[in-house]
């Protein structure tokens, strides 16, 4: 990675969160949130002066998503994109439940946004009767208020749908809705996260409550034009490679972060080469997999936390230093799994699931399934 080079941020502004979506790390099956979780938010005047003024003049993109917190959450966000606006011109866009903020706030979002080049996912799973389902503690009404203000407002919103077996059938429905309500686009996403974090293909996801006590399940679709052929390809794969911890240590990795320019910096301020990374950090999955305790090695290693944050070094030490060194390095023995998932050669699930999604971009941009 190049720092002279790098053409796109993802920036988690924040890790607090309106929703508890049951495959998120953020929480615990859809209960609690997870106690190792660091609740923070970026601070606007620190954003300003950490990342080089040569940095915001070559970006063609800034994403405000993250891994663990909706970017609508954090108080200053209409302030940090007016800011951006005035010192990049990179496109932006946002990925969000649209279940939080005042309708005011919501035309103003549109005002600073260019509706030609900028784009705010909102994550719709459905109709009233579902979208909770997943979308947990989002209010619909409340949604599709914010969704219809951001559009007569002249922004450019952009539907975005997890498919599931509880909503596979109002897809059409939803779809017909979103262009009603002045969507820009509407693009369904074949979830890949049936495949958790430990890199398991399961069949389910338990909905528990608070006390851990089961409440329902989340599924895939199980009509086959809306199922995510990626796992077909994973079961082909463990089969070929005789377990797929197998394939996890022998495929070639072909980093998309590394290859498009991209890095993620998460709200805490640490630097990774992508997203999938920071979500090794926290979690119950993934403080239970092995990549949680590789990374943390790798980290102690080259002389701990601060090595990796913008509050202890600067982008440019980080992104030449021993961080970005050690995790290419990885690749020679795929001890981080987690690359091996998401990028390995024969890896298919992330490219099912964002196929309508890629058709929205102009250009090679880097997506994640998440929000």
């Amino acid at each position: 990675m190049l720092i002279d080079k790098i053409s796109q941020i993802e920036l988690e502004l924040t890790t607090k969160c309106n929703a508890s979506c049951p495959q998120c790390v953020r929480n615990y099956f859809g209960s609690y949130t997870w106690p190792t979780l660091p609740i923070v938010d970026m601070d606007i005047n620190w954003f300003k002066e950490t990342i080089p003024t040569e940095i915001w003049q070559q970006l063609e993109h800034i994403k405000f998503c993250g891994t663990y917190g909706d970017p609508c959450m954090h108080k200053d966000l209409l302030d940090i994109i007016a800011w951006i606006k005035h010192n990049s011109s990179s496109s932006i866009t946002i990925n969000t439940n649209g279940g939080i903020r005042s309708k005011s706030w919501w035309r103003k979002l549109a005002g600073l946004l260019d509706p030609n080049r900028d784009k705010v996912f909102f994550g719709i799973d459905g109709l009233e009767d579902t979208n909770h389902l997943h979308r947990i503690g989002v209010n619909y009404h409340k949604v599709i208020e914010n969704l219809t203000t951001f559009n007569h407002a002249g922004g450019n919103s952009i539907w975005s749908y997890l498919i599931f077996e509880h909503n596979q059938h109002q897809i059409e429905q939803a779809r017909q809705l979103s262009s009603d309500l002045g969507c820009g686009n509407f693009v369904c996403k074949k979830t890949s996260r049936f495949v958790n974090k430990t890199h398991e293909l399961i069949e389910q996801t338990p909905v528990l409550d608070n006390a851990g006590q089961t409440i329902y399940f989340i599924r895939p679709a199980t009509l086959p034009k809306y199922q995510n052929k990626g796992y077909e390809d994973f079961k082909l794969i463990t089969k070929r490679y005789k377990g797929y911890q197998n394939y996890l240590k022998n495929t070639e990795i072909d980093c998309k972060a590394k290859r498009q320019h991209y890095i993620y910096i998460s709200a805490e301020g640490d630097v990774f080469p992508c997203g999938f990374l920071s979500d090794r950090m926290y979690g119950y999955e993934s403080e239970n997999h092995s990549d949680h305790k590789t990374i943390m090695n790798i980290i102690e290693s080259i002389g701990g936390r601060s090595k990796i944050n913008l509050h202890h070094t600067s982008l440019k030490d980080i992104v030449y230093g021993d961080w970005f060194k050690a995790i290419e390095r990885s690749w020679s023995d795929n001890s981080i799994q987690r690359c091996a998932h998401m990028c390995g050669k024969e890896s298919t699930l992330l490219s099912y699931a964002n196929t309508e999604l890629y058709s929205v971009w102009s250009g090679d941009t880097f997506e994640k399934d998440n929000k």
